[in-house]
């Protein structure tokens, strides 16, 4: 499965961005991961969610029928706006129904254009509408919600829709101090969020719920609800048998009461001077509290005084928008993930989650362009039109061009999020100077209650990353660090990648594979400019891949050298020397060349092993026991000395990606990598960066075949297979040449120079009669 999205900020809708074309192209990208089922949502200019679901036929293009059925939707809701608009215009003639229709579409234009789409994979259910992405929980619903503007706080009536696109697994979620399956999950919110229809199979339906749940901020009703959870429920048990259930009567009771209460407080009083000190903090818990108790009953024998519902309420009230209530998700749930979620309530903000799963989020800072994803290629799809073309598909596609890609503007710069410790950012568009302060106030108030009842502070400080569009603020949090990224940190060219010029070290070749029409053919006539380029590289002293095999023929010769002086230690007996690790045709090439590694170093143990095996006992059970029928447990092996090589041609690979970030922890920097390209997760594990001039580690192998969407496995393979040869005729050449009669009679080899100019022969005649 994988995410994609875009947001475009208004003055560049004006100008040069299809947002049909480049969504059809993230979706044909995104495809490549799993294509059985795609969906679309965006938030529309009358505050209600647009939303679309397509399951394909076999043969079908998923991404080409997703957007004509997103597109032509949109033409039935504009025929339905019409009749809709005169409706209204009848009501309009009344004055008070005016002034009601005018307040309550006040914050509802949206100043940006935001998709959200994801690309299925059936796993954990069939591949049916109702299972499909994007998810929504309940259905809409109006609700009462306060803002805070410039002049001051304002009570308005919106339709309320969250939306969730999710990649992963979700297993459990932490919940009155015990993990909770998603099933479980799914019955609770069924209760809480009073809603009863039949809800998907799916585990990320229930991410969806517990995001509806979250997102609070604003409204009274729902912070009560969540509060209520949170600090009177006894039990998950109670909740799930449908006992001490917060009735709907007494819910909007207590509600209508918080609406009253915080009207008279806020009257008259600027949005800056609201809740800014301990004294009004605590007078308005009081005066709640007691407003609460005083309808006596079972709130009263369940609540006791009401304090400490009053006080989650209000923290809940202010703090909890869509970004924070992802990223309290994230940190009490157990599975992998690669979240977006949007609320109609937020038409210019989008929160996007990683952990165990890749996403990025990749910008043109000269149109105002955001796009972001699982798959970071699907980000360097063109994003304009060709110059000359008009608008609503004036324009040429880039197929038309010979691939000659260049012509149409592309993302600039890329920020890849933190998958293995989790991180959670926000993309907001704010064009109100005035209003965005009086926010900012709002949610210091709720800053300062946090830290007066003893919890800590959340910085709640967004920044703009680029000059030319200040109206672009982000927020990101790193749920390892425990802290916000600061702008000086998210700007360094580390953190944000600039993409101008990556790349551009490889070989030259004709045309940009991932554009063409019959892309097996490109990849079958990439081939021989990619194996010359690679052979040339490893040829040159400087050349990256030869650089990288200096520093693993350095371990080896000392791993080598380390075996012989501790020959006959028994506490050696379970060392692996060298891991090989991959998935699917990435084990099958690693398995061969661990076989060959092997031969030429007898005295070494070399074993080839799956990545899904290694995560399956490093992240789980830490390797206390084997998985069936596999011995590879601490009692079988010890991966303490081990060097490591991961392989994978698109370097996100998820078992192998995610076995490379376990070893990296075992392994410390004896983890090697082949990928692709450099510009990969699995080099970033293993600390290369891609920006240019970024300083060259020596841990990781490229074969410069870059992104390849084609389904059969040519150029990629060939590729992949060519670097290990030549990676193995690095080794042999230096083992024969080798002075030291000490490494030689250690290392057991029983090749000689003629042999290796043998193989180096019979390497060059095949490549060149291939």
């Amino acid at each position: 499965c994988g995410n994609f999205g875009m947001l475009i900020i208004e003055a560049a809708q004006k100008s040069v961005v299809d947002f049909s074309r480049t969504l059809r192209a993230m979706a044909g990208a995104t495809a490549a991961r799993g294509g059985q089922a795609g969906g679309l949502v965006t938030v529309l200019s009358n505050g209600t969610g647009h939303r679309t679901r397509y399951v394909p036929s076999k043969r079908a293009d998923l991404a080409s029928g997703l957007l004509f059925r997103f597109r032509l939707g949109f033409v039935v809701n504009a025929i339905y706006g019409f009749f809709a608009s005169l409706f209204r215009a009848f009501f309009c003639c009344f004055y008070l129904c005016r002034n009601r229709i005018m307040k309550s579409s006040q914050y509802k234009k949206a100043v940006c254009r935001m998709f959200l789409g994801h690309t299925r994979f059936a796993t954990s259910s069939a591949p049916r509408l109702n299972e499909s992405h994007p998810h929504r929980f309940s259905g809409p619903q109006t609700v009462r919600v306060w803002r805070v503007g410039g002049q001051g706080w304002e009570a308005t009536d919106e339709n309320y829709e969250v939306y969730v696109t999710h990649n992963g697994d979700f297993d459990y979620w932490e919940l009155f101090d015990s993990l909770r399956t998603q099933k479980d999950l799914g019955r609770w919110l069924q209760n809480v969020l009073n809603m009863h229809k039949t809800i998907a199979s799916c585990d990320s339906v229930k991410v969806a719920g517990m995001m509806e749940l979250l997102r609070t901020q604003g409204i009274w009703k729902h912070s009560i609800r969540l509060a209520y959870q949170t600090s009177v429920q006894p039990s998950f048990q109670h909740t799930l048998n449908g006992e001490m259930l917060l009735e709907e009567s007494l819910l909007n009771q207590i509600t209508a009461i918080a609406e009253n209460i915080f009207q008279q407080h806020v009257t008259g009083v600027p949005a800056s001077s609201v809740l800014q000190d301990s004294r009004q903090v605590k007078d308005l818990i009081a005066v709640l509290a007691k407003a609460w108790y005083d309808i006596g009953g079972e709130l009263r024998n369940r609540c006791g005084t009401c304090e400490l519902l009053a006080q989650h309420s209000i923290c809940y009230f202010l703090e909890n928008d869509i970004f924070t209530a992802l990223d309290k998700f994230l940190s009490c749930a157990h599975g992998s993930f690669g979240i977006t979620a949007c609320c109609t309530l937020d038409p210019n903000v989008v929160a996007i989650a990683s952990r165990g799963q890749a996403m990025s989020v990749s910008f043109n800072e000269d149109l105002g362009v955001v796009l972001w994803g699982s798959e970071a290629s699907a980000q360097m799809v063109p994003i304009g039109l060709v110059s000359g073309g008009g608008r609503g598909g004036g324009g040429r596609d880039i197929e038309s061009q010979g691939g000659q890609s260049n012509m149409v503007p592309k993302c600039t710069h890329r920020h890849d999020l933190d998958e293995d410790g989790g991180e959670v950012i926000e993309i907001a568009i704010c064009t109100n100077t005035q209003d965005r302060m009086a926010q900012e106030a709002a949610w210091c108030a709720s800053g300062r209650m946090q830290v007066q009842f003893g919890e800590s502070s959340p910085n709640f400080g967004r920044f703009s990353p680029f000059s030319m569009q200040n109206n672009l603020f982000l927020r990101v949090h790193r749920q390892k660090e425990q802290g916000f990224m600061p702008k000086e940190k998210f700007i360094a060219p580390e953190t944000l990648l600039s993409l101008v010029g990556v790349g551009g070290d490889g070989p030259s070749l004709s045309r940009d594979a991932s554009q063409a029409k019959d892309k097996v053919a490109a990849d079958l006539a990439d081939i021989p400019p990619i194996l010359s380029f690679l052979r040339k590289e490893f040829s040159e002293q400087n050349g990256k891949n030869r650089t990288t095999s200096r520093h693993f023929f350095k371990m080896i010769r000392q791993k080598v050298l380390d075996k012989e002086q501790c020959k006959g230690d028994d506490a050696k007996r379970l060392m692996i020397d060298v891991l090989v690790t991959g998935a699917e045709a990435s084990l099958w090439l690693g398995e061969q060349f661990a076989s060959d590694l092997q031969s030429l170093f007898p005295t070494l143990r070399v074993i080839p092993m799956s990545s899904n095996k290694i995560i399956g006992v490093l992240s789980n059970t830490r390797g206390e026991a084997p998985m069936s029928g596999f011995a590879f447990c601490s009692t079988t092996m010890s991966l303490k000395e081990t060097i490591v090589v991961s392989i994978s041609h698109s370097g996100q690979t998820f078992p192998t990606l995610h076995a490379t970030h376990a070893l990296r922890k075992v392994c410390g920097d004896r983890v090697f990598v082949l990928t692709g390209s450099v510009d990969s997760k699995m080099s970033a594990a293993v600390g290369q960066h891609a920006y240019i001039g970024a300083p060259w580690t020596g841990r990781v192998w490229t074969t410069y075949a870059g992104w390849r969407p084609s389904e059969a496995l040519t150029v990629s393979t060939v590729a992949a297979h060519h670097v290990l040869t030549e990676l193995l005729l690095y080794l042999a050449e230096h083992v024969v040449c080798d002075e030291d009669v000490q490494f030689i009679k250690a290392a057991g080899n029983r090749f000689r120079k003629e042999d290796v100019k043998d193989l180096y022969r019979l390497d060059r005649d095949c490549c060149v009669k291939a």
